[in-house]
């Protein structure tokens, strides 16, 4: 039979039923509900017997740093020697550090005044996020897994840090920078070379740009230039002598919000020694988009016979259309090389062409 004085003090009672949640590395405080005056309260590690940690008429008790969960035991006593029935159980639940969030963002770089929806995920179940503007420090610009930026006009960073139901932080928070896309400069045009009948225009290379794009009716419509992509000259064939023709040129970056204004260039094509008329020594029908016909060129021609024959005598091809030109090929069959023209202007009979 165990004797308990009447005067003998109750059992602690702690808040919170005595457990405390606590992360890693942090302190634990365990209080007691409703302290006595004059009773001292003794603290051990052990529920029976062991060691004592804490002796005195303080209503509290703190652990110091703690990496695991810990149970400590406290009793009342009253006159040095009336001790309580037991001691209480007093807990503290150590939470694991969330691990570092993954970030990924819709868009890496977006236009001027766009915003773009950030993602975070983490392996481990009920995590929490909270979003920052600063690595350290501040408060949560925004709670949950996905975070839309507001319009940005300038390369923002956020970071995101994970907490855990016992409200425990990850060590570190996730930056992930949003860029914002700069307009290219606009190339600068000028005439490289030209012909009686083509204009060859150039351009300096922008850095950054993935292509160009070229245009000669003001931007209504374009094309990549004649030199490919990435090419940075443009040859405009198929005019006529003393003829003017303009070319803009765009440089082209990865997102339209990128790309440059259009700059304009002009030129015309010469007049050679003067001539009023003229027809090329040579002509490419393979295809490509490049002088693939044969036309009289002119700027005061009112009438005209167009005529090619073959070595043989034979007519090839005729026209009085200045505007129909020979493909080189007859009855819709490619003719070899070394043809002879012959040109004829009524209105001038005693003016004719011939060429080689």
């Amino acid at each position: 039979m165990i004797f308990i004085p009447a005067d003998a003090p109750s059992v602690p009672v702690l808040v919170n039923g005595g457990t405390v949640n606590i992360c890693s590395g942090a302190t634990a405080t365990f209080t007691i509900q409703n302290p006595v005056a004059n009773v001292t309260y003794r603290w051990y590690d052990a529920a029976n017997g062991g060691t004592l940690l804490q002796s005195g008429t303080m209503a509290s008790y703190t652990t110091g740093a703690l990496t695991s969960s810990l149970n400590v035991y406290v009793e009342a006593v009253v006159g040095g020697t009336c001790t309580s029935a037991g001691r209480a159980t007093a807990r503290a639940e150590v939470g694991g550090i969330p691990v570092v969030p993954i970030v990924t963002a819709a868009a890496g770089t977006i236009c001027p005044d766009s915003s773009v929806a950030i993602t975070a995920t983490s392996t481990q179940a009920g995590t929490t996020f909270n979003w920052y503007t600063a690595a350290t420090g501040g408060t949560p610009i925004f709670t949950g897994p996905v975070f839309t930026t507001p319009a940005l006009t300038a390369a923002t960073t956020y970071y995101v840090a994970a907490s855990n139901a016992s409200g425990c932080m990850s060590a570190t928070r996730t930056p992930v920078t949003i860029n914002v896309y700069a307009v290219l400069p606009a190339p600068t045009v000028s005439i490289a070379s030209r012909t009686a009948t083509s204009v060859t225009f150039s351009w300096n290379a922008i850095a950054g740009a993935l292509g160009y794009r070229v245009s000669t009716d003001g931007g209504a419509t374009f094309t990549q230039p004649s030199s490919g992509l990435t090419g940075t000259t443009h040859t405009v064939s198929g005019l006529q002598p003393n003829q003017t023709v303009t070319l803009q040129v765009m440089a082209v970056g990865a997102s339209e919000c990128q790309n440059s204004a259009w700059f304009q260039g002009g030129g015309s094509t010469d007049n050679p020694a003067g001539n009023l008329v003229f027809v090329p020594n040579a002509f490419t029908p393979n295809n490509d988009g490049t002088n693939d016909i044969l036309y009289v060129y002119g700027t005061t021609i009112r009438q005209m016979e167009f005529r090619v024959y073959n070595q043989w005598g034979q007519l090839v091809f005729e026209s009085k259309d200045r505007g129909r030109g020979w493909d080189g090929t007859m009855s819709g069959r490619k003719q070899p090389a070394g043809r002879r023209l012959q040109l004829r202007a009524p209105r001038n009979p005693a003016r004719r062409y011939s060429r080689k």
